[in-house]
């Protein structure tokens, strides 16, 4: 999985190991929007507002409700520390994967693709 940062050309992108506690994908993307927020909470300042294209719909519930299954408890609060500790507010846009390409290519560490859409990434 992957997220990308245009303003800055950056993109991160890990996969998931093959010898996996846990082969739910809802878990990853909440892993990735964590790394995003974890990310933007280390930038000099922090910013105010976070936004987060995605296309997991279940993410964009979790995190708004802050209501999931046993197991993502440690994962919603490690987030919602981060945001209160740096007083950032976090949001999400849903979008459909088509309209991500460059984060769509990362999550599948698909790298020269990912240069071809954005030179010098």
């Amino acid at each position: 999985l992957g997220f990308y940062i245009p303003s800055k050309l950056l993109g991160f992108a890990f996969d998931i190991p093959t010898n996996a506690l846990t082969l739910n994908i809802l878990f990853y993307e909440a892993l990735t929007v964590a790394s995003t927020v974890a990310w933007a909470t280390e930038l000099s300042p922090p910013p105010c507002h976070v936004l987060v294209y995605t296309d997991s719909l279940d993410s964009i519930k979790m995190f708004h409700s802050l209501h999931t299954h046993e197991g993502y408890n440690e994962l919603l609060l490690f987030v919602a520390g981060l945001l209160l500790d740096k007083q950032i507010s976090l949001r999400f846009c849903h979008v459909s994967g088509v309209y991500i390409p460059v984060a769509s290519t990362l999550s599948r560490t698909l790298f020269d693709p990912t240069c071809q859409l954005v030179p010098g990434i």
